[in-house]
Parts: structure tokens; C-alpha cells; sequence
């Protein structure tokens, strides 16, 4: 919103409740109830550091009056001493030399706020500059022609060499005035005998005055400070002790507004040179201050006070020689008014008629202001009509300001009503005393109304902050009480129920458990994990996970097992301390209890497998042992046939001939059944090892070991690939295949082609045959076990040829398919995958 940052939140969805418009609902106000916290956050931020912005200027301030109270200290001697002489005196009038030095001595105050005055518009931004194009060199020799008469009493050559520059030069007359009188000022304390010289030329695009002296000189290691405030070289051997230090100070900021820069360089003993370069035109100023009209008083005193104080260094002064100001150099500046602030109600609570007129106007300007004259009126007025502000005096009658703010504090009414005490009692110790007892703010007298006016609208500001985070806080309440997922908020180490929403409390069976600490809710727990949870994230300031973490829960007089996952989320206050901890729970207990009796189920399952690949292994065993058994006889049979013909040969009648050849061929096909029988068995179960095998020579084998007919065609395609796969079962694939296309050709020229193609994940094989064509009725039929579509009596087969290729393939994460139609031929697909598939 207003301060321009956008951001996203993650949540995680409970995904045991439908994520409905309600549930939605829940979120987009999570999500505005986090970005106003996050505003109220930077809002408090912004006021902390304003705050912190007010302890500096209280900083600040000290550190002025520790290096300034002297020059102030002896003019106010210089003008209070005549002053109470003339008061005392029977005539009580001031004139003649009493009456000059207190005068001399305003001046030379109101001087030293000027440039104080000057210092705040800078920082404030408040300067106003007016940049006009000036005759630079006839400005700069009429200010340094006014120092003459101080040079020559002080025994220095002092030359001054500005002619004519090019063109006007746009400058600010005021600061330009304070930088030369500052300069040649600094240079006559610091320089006993020699030269002081100004100087001003024009070099290229800019123009350069310089200011030179035969003085002390400045040590190296000061160079660096020598432009800070307040900062004054220790040791150097001056006219003069007297002075602030901000001279220089003043002078850099008005050279850096002008776009300038100044330059100094010193060697001990021999004299310091200031150089100030200034660009030429006006394209490194503000536009709109070029030749702009001032709407601030001038602060400006013109070059007297700087030749009147140098005067007063030198030796054998005297009063009559004073360089006299003219009057009109007292007006004072008026501050501009501060920025417009919220309307307010204020109680003014002070025994002083004088200040109680004097405080109400400076506020009335801004906001509406009741006045009283003691505290007991002041705690009436404030019960009934609870005001925005308590100013309050500390020494009152009746009722003073620390019995008011202990009654102010001890009614709900006006306990948050930010309440500034005022007090003659200066010093650190009352303004904690102030503090502790509860006030916002403690200040002192005598004090600047503008100091009142920024307080006050400071506590103001901080007031209407506090009232927003408590409706805010109020807010984020009700949202926890209509959230539709458990939430508790645990505070302090006993960790004490602050908030505990509905769906929370009937989750836990309780009910009336805010205000009481987790053991007194449940003594059933003892020291259990979930306390030792709560202290970890109290203690580590860490979110901590826990999932199905198992805690006796006493329901309905019962105290039974229940399972919860949580969330616990430290809680930090403003200062990044940890206060509490949030609790985001969830039940389980169902599903902790149905993923049990899936994993007896699952454990009930690996049971019936290991027992099923025990009775696979003893049928395979059983499967060995039959064919074994089987296939004894029939090879009796089968060699007694051929002795029988051997033996009578010749002898045997033709029909005996052929019926001794049948039963060599029901042997052969009994033994063919039987092995393809004993292969399918074990087709899906039996697994080799995978190899490297290269297809192209595979089939070549399969080819050769088939030992076709010479009239039939077996053609591979090139370029076949070469695969990790189990060999023998691929073999048995394609040998199955191009066998039964040879088997059921069916014509005097079989043909058989075999290629291959790139299907992805799959190497995609394709046997097509010339033979005789299935109709798509039987395209699922023949993957059968014992499916033929020829009698046994025309075709030799078992029909479990194909259903032993598609068990292969399909075990082995393949398919197989076949396209044919009556009188085209047929063509059976095989998908092997490229990678092998992992065995169950």
C-alpha cells in the first residue's frame, strides 16, 4: 500500500479439510491482517526513530552548550551586570559605557544565533538562497576594505588584489558576506605578524578567492577536522581563547550550497592558505533560488560585529573606538510555523496564571487547549472528558503532577493518555524520577516553544500509533477466534494460556483455559515432551516441528492416547526478546491409527508374498520334476517306436507304417506341450540377469537355430540395436514369433521381416509375415493360453507360443500387439523398453 513494498505469503493448505470459499476467506484475511501488521511495524519503526531523532537533539543540545556555554555565558555577564546597576540605581535608566556594553554584547549574541540559526535551516533544508549575478570582485573588496582600520592597529601588511572578473558571478550575498568575513575574521586571530592577503581570479569555468596568512598555522593531523563543528585546534596560540568552533563549519556548508569546494593547506609556523573555488553560470544551482525572493529574515549583521570583536583582541582598545552597529541589526528571525498537525485535545494543568497564558497560546495555535490551575481540577476534567494529552506541572496545590499521573494511570478511562511533565527542577535525576513514575516525557524549564510544540506532537503521533496496534491487536483476536484450525498462544516460561480459539479448545476438550498455565489445564501431562517443547522454543527463539507426537489427553473422565502435529512459533515483543509461543495444532490421532492397521496390513502382505514366492519356487521345483517325469516315457515310447520300425523293416503293412509314424508325432507334439508349459509357468517369474545383447546378432541366431526351409525368406533390417535386456528370454520372444509366421505361411515362397524402430522409451520390433492373414475378431483370442485358430490335426502347435511372448514382454514393462487382416499377412509389434524394469 502506501509504502510502495509488495511481498507474498506462503501458507500450506491443511489437507484434511476441503479448501473451500470460507477456507479461502480465512486466508485473505491472514494475508491483510500480516501486511497491516507489517505497516503497523514500519509505522512504529518510523516513530522509534523519530524518537530516537528527539534524544539525539537532547544529545546534541548538551554537546552545544559544553562547547558554547562561554560565549554565551560572558555577554549575558556583560549585559545582566549594567543591567541591575541601572535597576538598582535611583535614576534606573542604563546609558554611557554601561549602556554601550550591554548593547555590544547583544550584538555579539545575536551573532552567535545567527549562525546557530543558520546551522538548523541548513540541516533542516529550510535555507533560503537567493543566487544573483554579482559584481564578485567589487562584493568581495568592499567586505575586505571594512577589516583595513583592524589590520593596521594589529602591525599586518594587508593586501587585497580582486580585479575585474570576466562576468557576474552568481552568488548569495548574505553567505558569501559570512564566508570572506569568516576567512579574514579567522586569519587576524590566528596571525601576529606578516601579511594577511585576499585574493580573487578566474580560472577557466570557475572562480577561486583565496585567503592568505603569515600566522601559527594549523598542525597536519587537524587538517582532516578542521571544518567539523565545534572542533577547535587544542594548543594553538591565538589572539584570543573566546570563540564556538562552528565558524569554519558555517563557511564550509555555505561554500558546498553554492556548489563550490575550499581547500586549505597550512605548515606550522608559516601561515595558512584557504582557497574557496566557485563554479561559473548557474547550471550546478537550484533553478528555482536563482534570483529567487527571500521569504525568511535575513540573518546577516554585516561586516561590524566581525571588525567590532577583532577590535577587542588587540591591545589598548578602547571603548570610544567601538565600530557601533546600527539598532535595526536586533531584529530577530521568526522561526516558520511547524508543520501542520492532527487536531488534538490537550489539559494544561499549571498553578502559574503567566505560564498557564504563555504555554495555551503556543498550543492553541494548533490544537484546542483546556487550562486549570491545579491537578484536582485537571483529574475532573480529564474523568470527564478524557483528553488527547496531559501537560502538567509537578509543584501544584491540592493536587501536584506526580499524585495526578498516579490517578491518571490507576483509571482505565485515561490510563493510555500520554501525559509530558513540566518542572523548574533541571538535572538527569528529575527526569527519571519523571519517567519511572509513569510520564511519557519530563521537560525541564526554561524551554523553547518550539521544543513544547515537537514533543507534543511527537506523543501526539506516538498516541494515535499505540490506539491503531490496539485495534489492530484487537483485530488479529477475533481473526485467531474465527480461524477454522486450532491456534493457542502461550506466554511467559509457565507458559500461560493468552489466547486459545475455539476449534483449539474443542480439539482438547476444555473449554475455559485462558489465564491458566498448560499444567493446570492438563495435570494428566506430568513432564511430558510438549512442555519440554514449549520451554526448546521459548529458550532457542526457534520454530520448532512436531509431528504425531503422542499425548494423553483425559476426555469425558477417560484418559486415552491422542496424536497431534504442531507448529511452535516463538513470539518476539518489539525489542526482538522471546515473550511466548504460538501453538498450531492438529489431531491426527485417525490417521495415525488407520496408517497402523495399513502398515499390519502391508506387513500382512509381505507375509503372503514371501509365502507366495515360496510356493512359486516349490512349483517351479514341482514343474522341473513333472516334465522330467513326463518326458521319461514318452522318450521310451518314443525309441521303441523307431526299434519296432527298424526291426521290421519291410515286413510292417502300410497302415501300420503310418500309424507307428502318428504316434512318433503325438510324442513329439505331447513333449512340445510339455516344455511350452513348463516355460510359461516360469515365463513371468523366472528373471537373468541383464546383459548387453545386440538384437541383429540375436535374430541371426534365432534364424539359424530354426534352419528354415531354402525356399523361405527370414530378412533382418540393418542397423539394429543393441539393448540391456535378459538374452534368453528376448530369444524365446523372437524365435516363437518367426517361428509361428514360417509354421502357418501356408504358401511354397514364406517370407519373414523383422526391423525395428525408435518409440521413445521403447525399441518398438516388428516381425511381418506373407502368410495367410488373421481376421481382427481373433487379434486378442490368439494371445491365449492353448489358443489355435487351425486344427492340431493340419498345424502343428500347442497354442502357448504367443501367450509365453506377450508373458515375457509384459513382465518386462513391454506390450505386444498384432495388425493383420484376411489375405495380407500379419504383423505382430513387440515394445521393449530401453531401461530395464526394476523386478518387484
Amino acid at each position: 500500500g502506501e509504502t510502495g513494498r509488495a511481498g507474498v505469503l506462503v501458507v500450506g493448505l491443511n489437507p484434511f479439510r476441503l479448501f473451500d470459499d470460507d477456507y479461502r476467506g480465512f486466508l485473505r484475511l491472514v494475508a491483510g491482517q500480516i501486511s497491516a501488521s507489517i505497516a503497523n511495524a514500519q509505522a512504529y519503526e518510523e516513530e522509534k526513530r523519530r524518537a530516537e531523532a528527539l534524544a539525539e537533539l537532547d544529545r546534541a543540545k548538551t554537546t552545544f552548550f559544553s562547547n558554547v556555554s562561554h560565549e554565551f555565558r560572558t555577554p549575558l555577564t556583560l549585559m545582566l551586570g549594567p543591567l541591575e546597576d541601572a535597576l538598582a540605581s535611583s535614576r534606573g535608566s542604563l546609558s554611557g559605557a554601561d549602556l554601550e556594553t550591554a548593547y555590544r554584547n547583544a550584538v555579539r549574541l545575536l551573532k552567535l544565533v545567527n549562525v546557530l540559526l543558520d546551522f538548523s535551516r541548513i540541516e533542516a533544508g529550510r535555507i533560503q538562497a537567493s543566487y544573483e549575478p554579482t559584481d564578485l570582485s567589487a562584493l568581495t573588496a568592499d567586505l575586505a576594505s571594512a577589516f583595513r582600520s583592524a589590520m593596521e592597529r594589529a602591525g599586518l601588511a594587508f593586501e587585497v588584489d580582486c580585479p575585474p572578473l570576466p562576468e557576474p558571478v552568481h552568488v548569495d550575498h548574505d553567505m558569501w558576506e559570512k564566508i570572506v568575513l569568516n576567512l579574514l575574521s579567522n586569519a587576524l586571530k590566528f596571525t601576529f605578524e606578516g601579511t594577511i592577503a585576499i585574493s580573487l581570479r578566474a580560472h577557466g569555468d570557475r572562480v577561486d578567492l583565496t585567503v592568505r596568512d603569515t600566522g601559527t598555522g594549523i598542525p597536519e593531523h587537524e587538517l582532516a577536522h578542521l571544518f567539523r563543528r565545534f572542533h577547535r585546534v587544542q594548543g594553538a596560540r591565538s589572539r584570543t581563547h573566546e570563540g564556538s568552533g562552528i565558524g569554519l563549519a558555517l563557511v564550509h556548508e555555505l561554500v558546498r550550497l553554492h556548489g563550490g569546494a575550499i581547500h586549505v593547506a597550512s605548515k606550522v609556523s608559516e601561515g595558512t592558505t584557504f582557497t574557496i573555488s566557485l563554479p561559473r553560470g548557474t547550471a550546478h544551482l537550484p533553478q528555482d533560488r536563482v534570483n529567487a525572493r527571500r521569504t525568511l529574515a535575513s540573518t546577516a549583521t554585516g561586516a561590524a560585529p566581525y571588525v567590532h570583536e577583532a577590535l577587542r583582541w588587540l591591545p589598548g582598545a578602547e571603548a570610544g573606538e567601538d565600530v557601533h552597529v546600527a539598532p535595526a541589526g536586533l531584529t530577530s528571525p521568526a522561526d516558520a510555523a511547524l508543520e501542520a498537525v492532527p487536531a488534538a485535545r490537550i489539559l494544561l494543568a499549571d498553578d502559574n496564571a503567566d505560564m498557564r497564558e504563555y504555554v495555551g497560546r503556543v498550543l492553541r495555535e494548533r490544537w484546542t487547549v483546556e487550562a486549570v490551575a491545579d491537578g484536582a481540577a485537571a483529574l475532573d476534567s480529564a474523568r470527564s472528558n478524557p483528553p488527547d494529552l496531559v501537560l502538567t506541572d509537578v509543584m501544584m496545590p491540592n493536587l501536584d503532577g506526580f499524585g495526578l499521573l498516579r490517578a491518571l494511570r490507576g483509571d482505565e478511562r485515561t490510563r493510555s493518555v500520554p501525559v509530558i511533565m513540566l518542572s523548574a527542577r533541571a538535572g538527569e535525576e528529575s527526569r527519571v524520577e519523571g519517567l519511572e513514575a509513569g510520564a511519557d516525557d519530563y521537560l525541564a524549564k526554561p524551554f523553547s516553544a518550539r521544543e513544547l510544540v515537537a514533543r507534543v506532537a511527537t506523543h501526539l503521533q506516538i498516541a494515535r500509533l499505540r490506539a491503531a496496534a490496539e485495534r489492530e491487536r484487537e483485530k488479529l483476536h477475533d481473526l485467531f477466534m474465527q480461524a477454522p484450525v486450532p491456534i493457542a498462544v502461550f506466554v511467559g516460561p509457565e507458559h500461560r494460556y493468552e489466547v486459545a480459539n475455539p476449534p483449539y479448545c474443542e480439539m482438547l476438550g476444555r473449554r475455559e483455559i485462558v489465564g491458566k498455565n498448560v499444567r493446570e489445564v492438563f495435570p494428566e501431562l506430568g513432564e511430558h515432551e510438549v512442555i519440554a517443547t514449549l520451554d526448546r522454543a521459548l529458550r532457542s527463539g526457534q520454530p520448532l516441528r512436531i509431528t504425531e507426537l503422542n499425548i494423553p489427553i483425559q476426555r469425558g473422565g477417560v484418559v486415552s492416547d491422542a496424536f497431534f502435529n504442531y507448529v511452535a512459533q516463538p513470539i518476539r515483543d518489539p525489542s526482538g526478546a522471546v515473550t511466548g509461543v504460538m501453538v498450531v495444532a492438529f489431531e491426527v490421532t485417525d490417521q495415525v491409527l488407520a496408517r497402523r492397521h495399513i502398515e499390519k496390513l502391508s506387513q500382512h502382505r509381505e507375509e503372503l508374498i514371501a509365502a507366495l514366492a515360496k510356493t512359486n519356487q516349490e512349483l517351479d521345483q514341482f514343474a522341473y520334476v513333472a516334465s522330467h517325469d513326463l518326458k521319461a516315457p514318452l522318450r521310451g515310447i518314443a525309441n521303441l517306436s523307431e526299434w519296432i520300425e527298424e526291426s521290421l523293416e519291410g515286413k510292417l503293412e502300410d497302415e501300420t507304417q503310418e500309424h507307428i509314424h502318428l504316434l512318433r508325432g503325438r510324442v513329439r507334439r505331447l513333449e512340445t506341450l510339455i516344455d511350452g508349459i513348463l516355460h510359461y509357468s516360469r515365463a513371468g517369474r523366472v528373471r537373468g540377469d541383464a546383459e548387453s545383447v545386440d538384437t541383429g546378432q540375436l535374430l541371426a541366431e534365432v534364424v539359424e537355430l530354426l534352419s528354415p526351409p531354402p525356399e523361405a525368406r527370414v530378412e533382418i533390417a540393418p542397423g539394429m540395436p543393441t539393448i540391456v535386456a535378459e538374452r534368453v528370454p528376448m530369444q524365446q520372444v523372437f524365435q516363437n514369433l518367426i517361428s509361428n509366421a514360417l509354421k502357418h505361411a501356408r504358401r511354397g515362397d514364406p517370407r519373414v521381416e523383422v526391423t525395428c524402430t525408435d518409440a521413445g522409451e521403447f525399441h518398438e520390433f516388428a516381425v511381418k509375415d506373407n502368410g495367410p492373414g488373421i481376421a481382427p475378431e481373433y487379434h486378442d483370442r490368439i494371445w491365449g493360453l492353448f489358443q489355435t485358430l487351425e486344427s492340431r490335426d493340419k498345424v502343428e502347435g500347442t497354442g502357448i507360443g504367443l501367450s509365453v511372448v506377450k508373458k515375457i514382454v509384459q513382465s518386462r514393462g513391454g506390450s505386444v500387439w498384432v495388425s493383420s487382416h484376411p489375405g495380407a499377412g500379419a504383423t505382430f509389434f513387440v515394445r521393449w523398453p530401453k531401461r530395464v524394469k526394476e523386478e518387484a
